[in-house]
This record gives C-alpha cells, sequence and structure tokens, in this order.
C-alpha cells in the first residue's frame, strides 16, 4: 500500500480535488477513534472518499490503511471500520470504477482481510450497526456487492418485513402452484438472471409494452432509479405480485451476463423494487440506494 508519507497522494483524487490531506486523517486511525455523527477523521474520509456513492483513486488507496487499523485490534473497532471498505466496494461495483493498477494489489488484498476480522471482533458483543457492516465486509470481499449494499440497510424492522414479504411471496407462490422446491426467487440477484420463455423481459422504458396494470409500477421504479443516478435506459425488467396488492419490479442492467448461472450479481446493478399501487410508494429491496 501507498506510504502515508508518500508523494503520491498528492496526485491521487478525492471529491475535493488532489488527495494531500488523506494521508493526515489516515493518520488518526491508529488510536481506532469511532466514526460517530461528525466526528473526526471519519467526518471528512467519508466525505472525501465516498462522497454521495462516488469513489476516487485516493478511496482504494485509503481502504488498506483502514483494514490496516482495524488489525490492530479487531475487538476494539467500532463499526465504521467494516463500513467503509464495504461501501467503498459497494460503490465501485455499483458505478462500474477500475481500481488504478498500481493500488489494485493492496486494495484487493485489504478486502480479503475484512472475513478474517469480523471473525476476531466476534468475540465482543455487537451493535446492530455493527452486524450489519459486518455483513457487508463478509459479503463485499466474496463478490457480492448487491448484498453487502442490502447488509447495510439491515435492522430488525427491515429484517421483519423483508420476511413478511417473502411469506407473503411464497403464499403467492403456492397458489400459483410454483415449485417451491427450486430456490426461491425471492430476489431475482439470486436466480440466474435468463429470460423466462413465458416472460420475456421488457425494456424499463417502454412503459406502453407492459400490462396496463403494471405501468404505474415500472414508472414510479424509473423514476426512482434515475433519481439516483441510475440510467432507467439500461434496464430490462419484469413486473410480478407479491401478494397484499404489493407489485414487485425486477430490473436487469444490460451488463449483466446472460449466461450467468450463478448466485449474486456479478454486474452489480441489477435490483428488485416494491411498489404499492395504493400509495405509489416505491421501496428499495435490492439494489436502489
Amino acid at each position: 500500500m501507498i506510504p502515508l508519507d508518500s508523494p503520491l497522494w498528492s496526485e491521487l483524487k478525492h471529491a475535493y480535488g488532489a488527495a494531500g490531506d488523506t494521508p493526515a486523517l489516515l493518520r488518526q486511525l491508529a488510536s481506532l477513534p469511532a466514526g460517530v455523527g461528525e466526528s473526526e477523521p471519519w467526518f471528512s474520509l467519508w466525505s472525501s472518499l465516498a462522497h454521495q456513492g462516488d469513489v476516487y483513486s485516493a478511496s482504494f488507496a485509503a481502504v488498506p490503511h483502514v483494514v490496516s487499523a482495524l488489525a490492530t485490534a479487531p475487538n476494539k473497532a467500532d463499526f465504521s471500520y467494516f463500513h467503509f471498505p464495504a461501501w467503498v466496494e459497494v460503490c465501485r461495483q455499483r458505478k462500474g470504477v477500475r481500481v488504478p493498477q498500481e493500488l489494485e494489489q493492496a486494495y484487493a488484498s485489504a478486502l480479503e482481510r475484512l472475513p478474517r476480522l469480523v471473525a476476531e471482533a466476534a468475540v465482543e458483543t455487537w451493535s446492530p450497526e455493527f452486524l450489519s457492516c459486518a455483513l457487508a465486509a463478509i459479503a463485499a470481499a466474496k463478490g457480492y456487492p448487491a448484498v453487502a449494499e442490502a447488509a447495510l440497510e439491515l435492522d430488525t424492522d427491515v429484517a421483519n418485513e423483508f420476511m413478511e414479504w417473502f411469506r407473503d411471496r411464497q403464499t403467492t407462490q403456492r397458489a400459483d402452484g410454483a415449485d417451491l422446491s427450486r430456490p426461491a426467487t425471492t430476489t431475482r440477484l439470486a436466480a440466474s438472471g435468463r429470460d423466462d420463455d413465458d416472460h420475456p423481459m421488457l425494456r424499463l422504458m417502454q412503459v406502453e409494452a407492459f400490462l396496463e396494470e403494471h405501468r404505474e409500477a415500472v414508472r414510479a421504479v424509473a423514476a426512482a432509479m434515475a433519481s439516483v443516478g441510475r440510467e432507467p435506459g439500461e434496464y430490462t425488467a419484469e413486473v410480478s405480485p407479491v401478494g397484499k396488492g404489493l407489485l414487485e419490479v425486477y430490473a436487469r442492467h444490460d451488463r449483466h451476463p446472460a449466461d450467468w448461472t450463478g448466485r449474486g450479481d456479478p454486474c452489480g446493478r441489477c435490483c428488485v423494487v416494491r411498489y404499492n399501487p395504493r400509495s405509489g410508494a416505491v421501496s428499495r429491496l435490492v439494489g436502489i440506494r
């Protein structure tokens, strides 16, 4: 990793320009300060290196130093030390940002250390925030950015809401005669991602091609995606009822490999969204932040 006294930091970029001020912030992590509220150095690290979902060359250079600080005492560090590297990787995958070649090895090695450090931190009692960040760190390190992002949103209320939705979906599938012995399609991100011959996916922006009762859901999801910087024109979609009058929209990015048969979302851009026709509310399940 780049030494903190290296002049190369001034050649790296963060949200506000040259990253020559980043080493001084990273040095402060040696004492493992907590990332609470607007406390430093975390406030400045977050605002400059993970600014509104954007990441930069200095972000990738900083991750190995954050993980190195964490490794000195995983049982004493707070959740920020897992949250930061996980979120940088989520944003990198979401935005399709390449790690500069000179930073790639140290960055990848830092991510690989996270699952072991989570295990070492497990001797302590975890807060809900720590649990979410620890799960996200493992998912990010293992190449599942969509799962990592979902984990960061997870708390008891969200988990309960998700399970309610999941059970409703199972009930609907049973009523429709679905084969539930196959892997559950709780989110289509965990499925193969290939089109169903009987239900081909449509272009998200071709609203009129969808069933009339699904068009408002498609419009609302496209607007929600655009509001967070995603380009709806780059997606195909399908709409399914999930019980209690709700609709689920699975939006698949054009970069999703057509022949993908594994689990996870290799392109990091797909999403599953729930729409309430009565209120017009859009709820992100996976993929839209």
